[in-house]
């Protein structure tokens, strides 16, 4: 007896201590500075009164904490009868009854919930967790109507008779036990669970709760058999992790599950799956049996089909078990159909088989929030991270097993995938492998990025993932907000290796920046590497350009290539681009080869690729293995995935090239030395040293629809190319997309801008681009910019076979040229400019199009200048020793047509010593006009010396024609220009005053002989804009009749109210009040949209300028209105008046600014736009009509 009774004491006492530490020891600390100053005889005796005082104290307390079940405990027993019993049991002290067997007798059916009011936690605690055995009378089941779990601390050591739970109540408690701890068993323990949805009034539903297992100390073993009823909804909630089984399972725990259910809802806060909320480093679950689920609802922070978030945890589904499983997962932060998120950091393989989870068709779904916009989604992992040093992931499936993806949510996630949402990965030298893997996208895809595997690979990550044996197949239209893939919708930084056979189909995709089969977009560095079969033959954008393409839509600064034997098919739906820029780099088993001594070689462990460098700059090459060496350092940086040493990629620009063999680089994928983008710019040389080089750009295997800048060097400045013999096939669609950039093609350089040297080069180009937009394409240099610096031509030859493929569009943006394509304006004197010397030009040169200008010339198509009196500066062009010879053009334009030298030369200074034209034929099948060498120009010309002889013009519709020149347009502003005025002016009646509105300088809007009107009629006034000079004519005897007006003014000039609106050309549009009747006249203010001439930035400017304009007169009512409808903005021509015309209350609306061409007026006025309004047009057919307008 006594030694029982010191043990309870010692029970009580450290219970006690735990309760009453701070009282303890302030009472301990009290007595041994009392022992301490007493005398030594006197201390024996108080310390025997201290210690009984203390012990009656500490079984005082005892008494008040818990109720004392030592004579209820028969042989290890502890009975409950009734309601009383339990709760006496409850009260208990968990050391008392922590191995005994509680036997609930057959009486316990009798329990209430109201029996247990009050009651919040159940048996156990974290010191004393129940290890010992709970059972019924046999032939007896327990029943539980309790709103808390049985058990606070349970250890996975004790043993359960089947319990069946009926909650009363909502609760956020855990239905059997809050904490499961590790005690001392081998293997698990097999817990039936059962919960009831009848409650006490007989209504028949569940009672949430937040997990059957709160949280799975480390090492827990459990193995749970959880029965529900079929048909009634389970709710599980309220936990930070929900998890029907368990809420969070700490590191090494293990749990076996065996489910009977069907319905569940299931939501926690931080993480929830159906099984397990939250599972740390090396937890595992096996799924022994599980019965179709349908109408699964599980949502939180990261939600998962079967667990929300895990660590280096395992999932392992017994044989014979298919999971089946219907509903819906809805995550803030990730949502998989398996995992919410799951982090791996292990050195060791991991493997997941995904095709025991093909039964699992859930709908996934972003909640809205502040975090959607990076929400990840994905049909297996939201969000899968690779965060060990090396280590790899294989996610494998059978040719028999189909995962569905099934993303329907109507909030924008950040990234969705058909396996995975996001993946992150640490080093390169990890993997995640994908193999024999079928994905089935049913939904739309609600996301920013989406991949048919992996939606986004994140932001700084040096991921290396494989592709093998794997079918996409994504039947519903999909778009995404930013980029889409075929495999990879967005990679920061990856390194893509496909092999075996991959298959993708996605038709008419569509996404706001890139498209690609394979990748949509690569934000920096990475590596496609591509072996084995590719068919995309069903995978294409619905509006392809130029980042909507066929493998990769924006490649970044990625390096392509395919192994030896690759096989690829395209689709054949639509003519689309396979990337951005570039090719595919085909290597072979001869001459480029993926080896140490080859064009490059490939780290299968460390998963990078290093390009075999040269030592400098200074380079000889000999074969083709050697353009592509040095053609894949000038594009693409040393990085990360790319390596290479010696010449960098800047010093590769600044090289000495030199030819040492001919060189044939058609059929590589190499497109040139450089991306043909607008990147990076060639300023060395190239000396060819006799030999040629061969190129053919756009090959049935190697599909170029419009990069923008194609050549065999895309940008110049400076540089010198030499000795060479050039044979280019430019294979291009070009610009077919409105609005898009320009597409430059030249067999030397697509875009030059500065001094270029082109000396002793023959090249024999052939370019037929049919991109119904702007297309600048030369034989030698397709634009040359701001040419102030010295461009030469000398001792070479060209034989241009050119054509613009398009007899359907009718815009006037393709320029074809001889030599070049075209020039633009100088912003500063040349002191050379371009210089031809000895140059030779032959070929064929066929402009298709129907528009109204054909801008073709056998040496420059067109030369531009800037309509801007502040920069008068003329391109220097030297002409010596020039000769077209055997050369054909042929236009189709309606209005006009290019020469033998060019179209429109614009604002220049001619230096023409000699021009020989021999053997060549000039044929204009429907233009009215056209010039023998130009079709019209401004500047000067000094010509000293031309001949032509058998040369051949045919014009059947010719109306203007000059051998040199049809038209010499002059401009006050031009220095050696004519002065321009068409028409005669009308008399007036001098009895009358006379008002004449002048809106700008340009020579169709103002001519300085309108003051002479003065002369013979002295009571006039004119109206000028601010950009006119204000002059004094003899004629005009009083400054008085001259009133500048600069635009936003408003003046009354005797009984008339003249307004000013900004132009959104140059000057100044008029609206006057007189008489009760207001005019508008417009001057220059349109809608200037030049497409070709101006880049987007600029068509927009002239756009919002133009609006600004005619906004501040929006619904104003106007009787008299003269609007521009120019021609010459070809498909754009209607958009300035028909925004005039729909945004006033006009009466009468006169179109101006035809530039002779009247049918435009005819076109116009039987269009879709003019439906409205067409009766209010006045039609015009020739100069110098006449109208009596009634006001």
């Amino acid at each position: 007896m006594k030694a029982n009774r010191n043990q309870k004491i010692n029970r009580i006492c450290h219970k006690l201590y735990s309760k009453y530490r701070k009282n303890i020891i302030s009472l301990v600390t009290a007595a041994v500075l009392l022992v301490t100053s007493m005398p030594l005889a006197d201390i024996s005796g108080v310390v025997s009164k201290m210690v009984s005082t203390v012990t009656n104290a500490i079984t005082a307390m005892a008494a008040d904490t818990y109720t004392d079940i030592s004579n209820d405990i028969k042989n290890g027993v502890f009975t409950i009868q009734n309601a009383d019993d339990f709760k006496k049991l409850l009260n208990a002290d968990p050391a008392v009854y922590q191995e005994i067997t509680v036997l609930f007798s057959n009486n316990q059916s009798q329990f209430k919930a109201s029996d247990f009011t009050g009651i919040e936690k159940g048996l156990g605690n974290e010191e004393y967790p129940f290890m010992g055995t709970v059972k019924a009378n046999e032939g007896s089941a327990i029943n539980l109507p309790i709103n808390f779990a049985l058990f606070e601390y349970l250890s996975d050591s004790a043993n359960l008779d089947t319990i069946i739970f009926a909650r009363p109540e909502e609760k956020n408690s855990a239905l059997l036990a809050e904490n499961v701890v590790h005690g001392d068993v081998a293997s698990a323990n097999k817990w039936k669970i059962k919960a009831d949805p009848v409650d006490d009034s007989g209504a028949t539903n569940y009672k949430s709760f937040t997990s059957v297992i709160g949280n799975m100390k480390n090492g827990a073993k459990v193995d749970l058999d959880i029965t529900l009823s079929n048909g009634v909804q389970v709710e599980v909630s309220g936990g930070d992790n929900a998890g029907l089984a368990c809420g969070t399972m700490d590191e090494n725990a293990s749990l076996a599950v065996s489910l009977s259910s069907n319905l569940l809802d299931i939501s926690g806060k931080s993480n929830a799956g159906v099984f397990v909320g939250k599972m740390s480093t090396d937890a595992t679950l096996n799924i022994d049996k599980c019965n179709t689920l349908t109408d699964v609802n599980i949502s939180a922070n990261n939600a998962g089909g079967l667990v929300g978030s895990a660590e280096n945890a395992e999932i392992n589904v017994g044989e014979g078990v298919t999971l089946t499983m219907t509903g819906s997962v809805t995550g803030s932060v990730t949502a998989g159909g398996l995992f919410g998120s799951y982090t791996y950091s292990k050195a060791n393989e991991k493997t997941f088989d995904i095709s025991k989870f093909s039964g699992m068709k859930m709908a996934l779904a972003c909640s809205s929030g502040d975090t959607a916009d990076s929400a990840a989604v994905g049909s297996v992992f939201g969000l899968l991270t690779n965060s060990a040093d090396s280590a790899k992931i294989s996610i494998t499936g059978t040719a028999n097993d189909t995962i569905t993806s099934n993303f329907n949510g109507t909030v924008r996630a950040g990234f969705y995938g058909g396996i995975v949402g996001r993946y992150s990965a640490n080093a390169l030298s990890s993997e995640l492998a994908l193999s024999d893997i079928i994905v089935k996208v049913t939904g739309s895809c609600n996301a920013l990025d989406f991949g048919g595997l992996i939606g986004k690979i994140g932001d700084n990550s040096k991921a290396y993932v494989s592709v093998k044996n794997t079918t996409i197949r994504i039947n519903n239209p999909t778009s995404s907000q930013n980029n889409y893939g075929g495999l990879v919708g967005y990679a920061d930084q990856a390194f893509i290796d496909v092999g075996g056979k991959v298959t993708v189909t996605a038709n008419n995709v569509s996404a706001n920046q890139s498209v690609g089969g394979i990748v949509g977009k690569f934000n920096k560095n990475g590596v496609v590497r591509l072996g084995g079969e590719t068919n995309l033959s069903g995978f294409y954008p619905k509006d392809p350009n130029k980042n909507r393409c066929q493998i990769v839509g924006n490649r970044g600064n990625a390096l392509i290539y395919s192994l030896s034997g690759w096989s690829f098919t395209r689709t054949s739906s639509k003519v689309i681009d396979d990337m951005d820029w570039g090719g595919v780099l085909r290597l072979n088993n001869s001459d480029l080869l993926e080896s140490a001594n080859g064009v490059l070689s490939f780290d299968g462990s460390g998963h990078t690729v290093t390009i075999n460098g040269f030592p400098n700059n200074n380079i000889t090459i000999s074969n083709r293995a050697d353009f592509a060496r040095a053609a894949l350092i000038m594009q693409h940086d040393s990085n990360d995935f790319v390596k290479y040493s010696g010449a960098s990629r800047a010093d590769m620009l600044a090289a000495n090239i030199s030819l040492s063999a001919d060189v044939d680089i058609s059929d590589t994928g190499l497109t040139g030395f450089m991306r043909d983008n607008d990147e990076g710019t060639f300023t060395g040389t190239l000396n060819g040293t006799s030999h040629k080089l061969t190129m053919t750009v756009g090959t049935e295997n190697d599909k170029i629809v419009f990069h923008t800048h194609n050549g065999l060097f895309a940008k110049t400045s400076g540089a010198k190319i030499s000795n060479l013999t050039l044979v280019s096939n430019f294979n291009i669609v070009g610009d077919n997309v409105s609005g898009g950039d320009a597409c430059y093609i030249g067999s030397v350089s697509a875009y030059n801008s500065g001094a270029l040297t082109i000396d002793k080069v023959t090249a024999d180009v052939t370019a037929s681009p049919s991109g119904a937009y702007t297309n600048f394409v030369g034989g030698l240099v397709g634009y040359v910019a701001d040419a102030t610096s010295e461009v030469s031509f000398t001792n070479s030859a060209v034989t241009a076979n050119l054509t613009y493929n398009n007899s359907t569009t009718k815009v006037d943006c393709t320029c074809l040229g001889g030599v070049i394509g075209m020039v633009g304006a100088v912003t500063s004197k040349p002191a050379t400019g371009i210089k031809f010397d000895k140059v030779t030009v032959g070929g064929n040169i066929t402009d298709k199009h129907t528009g109204s200008n054909s801008r073709v010339g056998g040496l420059i198509a067109e030369v531009g200048a800037k309509d801007n009196s502040a920069s008068v500066v003329p391109n220097k062009i030297s002409i010596t020793n020039v000769n077209i010879n055997a050369l054909t053009i042929n236009s189709s334009g309606k209005s006009n047509s290019g020469g033998f030298l060019g179209h429109n030369w614009y604002r220049v200074e001619i230096d023409l010593n000699s021009l020989n034209v021999n053997n060549s034929s000039f044929t204009v099948n429907n233009g009215t006009e056209l010039g023998g060498l130009v079709l019209s120009t401004t500047g000067y010309w000094s010509i000293k010396e031309v001949s032509f002889d058998s040369v051949t013009v045919t014009a059947k519709n010719c109306k203007n024609f000059g051998m040199l020149a049809s038209t010499l347009f002059g401009r006050d502003y031009d220095s050696y220009g004519f002065d321009y005025f068409k028409g005669e002016l009308p008399k007036f009646d001098k009895g009358k005053k006379l008002y004449v509105f002048a809106s700008h300088f340009h020579e169709d809007h103002f001519d300085k002989c309108i003051f002479e009107i003065a002369k013979d009629h002295p009571n006039v006034t004119y109206i000028l804009s601010k950009d006119i000079k204000k002059r004094r004519s003899k004629y005009v005897k009083s400054a008085d009749q001259i009133v500048v007006m600069n635009f936003d003014e408003e003046i009354t000039v005797d009984n008339m109210k003249i307004k000013t609106l900004e132009s959104s050309d140059i000057g100044v549009a008029f609206l006057i009040e007189i008489e009760g009747k207001v005019i508008y006249h417009a001057g220059d203010l349109n809608w200037w949209h030049w497409e070709g001439e101006n880049s987007p930035k600029e068509n927009k400017y002239a756009e919002d300028k133009f609006k600004s304009g005619i906004d501040r007169i929006k619904g104003r009512d106007i009787d008299l209105a003269f609007v521009p409808l120019d021609p010459r903005q070809g498909d754009f021509y209607y958009l300035g008046f028909d925004y005039f015309m729909r945004n006033t209350n006009t009466k009468i609306a006169f179109p101006m600014h035809m530039w002779g061409d009247f049918s435009i007026c005819d076109t116009f006025i039987n269009s879709k736009y003019a439906v409205n309004y067409k009766d209010k047009i006045v039609k015009i057919s020739n100069d110098n009509e006449s109208f009596n307008v009634e006001l």
